[in-house]
């Protein structure tokens, strides 16, 4: 069965209209449900068909999520209701305008008065009410098996709690505003607001988790440090009790800790340095020890605890991802395996089939906004057009097991349908066009910023050349987005950055209104037209791979790290809200202004309300100065022991500092260089007969001309992850277009670079082929006919011997072809779990023949297995053979 055949099968070879007057006639048919662009075509299956398609549908989302299954495991037992719901609460719409806003809304203490506080507070706790009915709803069937299992049943009944209290706050602050009672119970309700983050996001919970586990390893380091200074603290009262800084053992302790954070280093022991040359012998030791010793092996340690938590998410996330692909299974089967319908698990006997008819609808449902064409690519992935050719009993007839649906399902859902971009003299005309302007603009900015003071500038020329470069810039911009379709041959270069070009139009609107302001008499018209072409700067650096790889990696790993910064969100409100009760209202500013004693405006950073205690906080974030902005709260008209300020202070650096942001850069660290590492190998990887990349990827092919700037300094970062090109047709007029197949990175592809998985069969995979290669450079002649390629399974980084380069070409003289193979062959031997690439088989072996096109006497063979002692990397041998007729 083709691709072709499931695409007619599915339709019933029907048009819309039919489908909606037989829908009319027959009730077997059956619209599930709706959404804003119409209704969802059951395309002629039976009720229960489309049902099970629906079902599918969601727990296929729930696998991109990395979710367990959100409904219940009795697909009888789901209700309409259950589905609508599903689709609401996963709805953007409610997670902007319902969860996110609320949020916000939440967060915010007050605003522009007590009904309009009362208002959006009301509208707040109302959402997350119903988000919580929701949830309920697909507890109540399941209650030892939901969403994210006990973490999420605490979370849920904490979040009860606190959304009664903040009805309870909310009430009293509109009817006693003003009494000192109910501002301490906001401070203290408002002290548990960060759980609606750990309720909503399962990444804040897993950062949650790994804070625990940092804490408990690195509260022992913490410990030595502060014994350490302790030690140092108690010398230097003896040596250098004469200064200010050493007269008693805890101020002594504070300067010594203060220094150890380097916010008063040298300036706390230049005088005693003036004073002997020797005195600089202690506190290098104490710097020494502090600074380069104790605070790598503090920042050491949440780098280990946090990489082993990240794969311990990984493996969670693999368990989660796996159970929903199970069920998506089950729920296609369970029409005709009724019997299967109340376990989770895969009948053992592992003959169930899945119809592909359900397959299809099942992907309608999942990208709705696909086109007809783009479903078509995404049927061709699961459904090859020569599958029902495979070997092995994977299919009968239009039917797929679980080990063939589990897979195509994952490289389908990997994959993201592109319009392939054609070579065209327009596409080259205006990237040309796209250089020169922002040549232009840069050297327009440089030139006319630099001669801002200067008496010789002309208002009028410069405001002719910005104007100028301002419609030049969203000229270029608006071909590029090509609004009117006007053409699609356009070179693939010219492919629209949706942050660097949304910058460029950002500056342009920006300069239009300068323009428009200018011309209708408001000198201030310059300074907008000014602005608009310093951020249009941005644009130009689209031109660079390395800095679109960069910017592409941060968008990546952005969204990935919301559960680290959550942490911090959350350090920061619970350390302002201790900080409001201890000293709000307690900083004078019109008295502090006058106190030599505090460094000038630094008593602005208080905290007499919420924002201005974020901004304090912050400050303390940046560690510079700290001490000074402590100080500060030293004569403050309450609680300015000493030993309250500097405890509270010192505590904000140890957990926000040592641990909340070292975090930050443990994630970033092994996220971020690991994957740029990847783009650097274009350069320095080894190569297939001296062409050809040793990353996985397909490159699109460029002119001789254009061929060296498209890779070095233009190539689309988009080609790095390409991994086909397929081409279907216009069910209209029948055009033939093509599409890039590109390959969607997602949180497991995160977290394994995390886990460091990848960086380790790299390393493997490279020392492998160094060592391949050795040995055929020790024996000259020996082996020429064989080659060796070795590819790692997740990254897709290849590396390949000179010969294994010489000797395909020859059979399969096109990249994408040898691509493909190898896909193929790493397709057939993930018959396990291919996220979990120890369940591999390591003993299966693939092969494939080629005849030579040239001469009918020699064939090659080429023979693929996963290596015995890393699964997680692919060995290819390529050989040839000759043979008597």
């Amino acid at each position: 069965m083709t691709a072709d055949t499931a695409r007619t099968s599915w339709r019933g070879g029907k048009t819309t209209e039919d489908i909606i007057q037989d829908t009319e006639e027959d009730p077997k048919i059956y619209h599930y449900w709706t959404e804003g662009k119409g209704i969802f075509l059951g395309n002629g299956l039976s009720r229960s068909e489309q049902k099970a398609a629906t079902i599918a549908a969601c727990c296929l989302k729930d696998y991109e999520r990395g979710h367990s299954p959100t409904l219940p495991r009795n697909f009888d037992g789901i209700t309409r209701q259950q589905l609508i719901l599903y689709q609401v609460k996963y709805s953007y719409a409610w997670r902007i305008f319902g969860i996110s806003l609320s949020t916000f809304f939440i967060f915010v203490p007050s605003f522009n008065g007590k009904l309009l506080t009362l208002f959006l507070h009301t509208y707040a706790i109302l959402i997350f009410s119903i988000d919580l009915y929701i949830k309920d709803q697909f507890f109540d069937d399941q209650k030892y098996n939901v969403i994210e299992g006990k973490r999420s049943r605490v979370l849920f009944h904490a979040m009860k709690f606190l959304l009664i209290l903040l009805s309870l706050q909310a009430c009293l602050q509109y009817l006693f505003m003003n009494s000192p009672t109910v501002h301490a119970f906001t401070l203290a309700v408002s002290v548990f607001k960060p759980i609606i983050f750990f309720y909503e996001s399962r990444r804040a919970r897993d950062a949650l988790e790994a804070l625990i586990r940092i804490s408990k390893k690195l509260l022992h380091v913490i410990l030595i440090e502060f014994f350490l200074i302790l030690i140092f603290a108690a010398i230097a009262c003896r040596l250098y009790y004469d200064y200010e800084s050493f007269q008693s053992l805890p101020q002594a302790w504070v300067s010594l800790f203060a220094l150890s954070t380097t916010v008063v280093n040298p300036s706390i022991w230049m005088p005693a340095y003036n004073e002997s040359r020797w005195n600089a012998v202690f506190f290098v030791i104490f710097i020494i020890v502090s600074v380069f010793y104790l605070h790598s092996l503090v920042l050491s340690v949440v780098f280990q605890v946090f990489i082993q938590s990240a794969t311990e998410i990984h493996r969670r996330s693999n368990s989660c991802k796996e159970e929903s692909l199970q069920l998506a299974f089950l729920a296609l089967t369970s029409t005709k395996n009724s019997a299967n319908n109340d376990n989770n698990q895969l009948p053992l006997d592992n003959n169930a089939l899945v119809d592909t008819r359900l397959i299809c609808e099942t992907l309608r449902l999942l990208r709705p906004h696909y086109s007809q064409q783009k479903l078509n690519v995404l049927i061709d992935i699961i459904l090859p057009p020569n599958f029902e050719n495979n070997s092995g009993q994977e299919v009968n007839e239009n039917n797929l097991n679980y080990d063939v649906f589990r897979r195509r399902i994952q490289r389908t859902l990997s994959s993201s349908i592109r319009s392939t971009r054609t070579h065209s003299t327009l596409g080259i005309a205006v990237e040309i066009l796209s250089v020169i302007v922002a040549i232009l603009n840069f050297v327009f900015v440089v030139i006319f910023t630099s001669l801002l003071q200067s008496n010789n500038r002309n208002d009028k020329i410069e405001f002719i050349v910005g104007s100028l470069l301002t419609v030049l810039t969203l000229l270029e911009v608006s071909i590029r987005y090509n609004p009117w379709q006007y053409s699609n041959r356009k070179h693939f270069i010219n492919r629209l950055n949706a942050a660097l070009d949304g910058m460029g139009c950002i500056g342009g609107i920006v300069s239009f209104i300068g323009i428009i302001l200018y011309m209708s008499g408001n000198e201030r018209g310059m300074e907008y037209l000014w602005i608009g072409r310093a951020i249009g700067m941005v644009q130009s650096m689209r031109f660079s791979i390395w800095f679109r790889e960069v910017l592409k990696r941060s968008l990546y790993v952005l969204p990935f790290l919301a559960g680290p910064i959550f942490l911090i969100l959350t350090t920061m409100h619970v350390f302002v809200y201790i900080g409001m009760a201890l000293w709000e209202g307690a900083i004078d500013v019109e008295e502090q202004a006058s106190n030599e004693d505090i460094q000038y405006l630094y008593y602005l950073n208080n905290f007499n309300s919420y924002g201005q205690g974020c901004i304090t906080v912050f400050n303390v974030l940046v560690v510079n100065d700290w001490h000074e902005i402590a100080t500060v709260f030293l004569y403050a008209s309450r609680c300015s022991s000493p030993f309250i300020v500097y405890l509270y202070f010192v505590l904000v650096v140890i957990v926000a500092v040592c641990i909340m942001l070292n975090v930050i850069v443990a994630f970033f660290v092994e996220t971020f260089v690991a994957q740029l590492n990847l783009v650097d190998m274009e350069d320095g990887s080894q190569v297939a007969g001296g062409n050809n990349p040793s990353t996985g990827t397909l490159h699109s092919e460029v002119t001789t001309r254009t061929a060296s700037i498209a890779r070095s300094w233009i190539f689309d970062p988009n080609d790095l992850k390409k991994t086909m090109v397929k081409s279907s047709s216009c069910p209209n007029t029948g055009e033939i277009v093509d599409f890039d197949v590109i390959r969607k990175e997602g949180f497991d592809d995160i977290m394994q670079s995390v886990a460091n998985d990848d960086d380790k069969q790299i390393e493997v995979a490279r020392s492998l082929i160094d060592s391949i290669e050795a040995v055929h450079a020790l024996t000259p002649g020996w082996n020429d006919n064989v080659g060796h390629l070795l590819c790692c399974r997740h990254s897709k980084i290849q590396f390949r011997t000179k010969s294994f380069g010489n000797l395909v070409m020859l059979y399969l003289p096109r990249e994408e072809d040898v691509q493909s193979m190898i896909m193929g062959i790493t397709e057939s031997l993930s018959s396990s779990d291919s996220g979990d690439q120890s369940s591999a088989n390591p003993n299966q072996q693939i092969g494939r023949y080629l005849p030579n096109p040239n001469d009918n006497s020699k064939m090659l063979q080429i023979n693929g297995a996963l290596l015995p002692q890393n699964n997680g990397i692919l060995l290819i041998t390529a050989s040839v053979h000759e043979f008597q007729k």
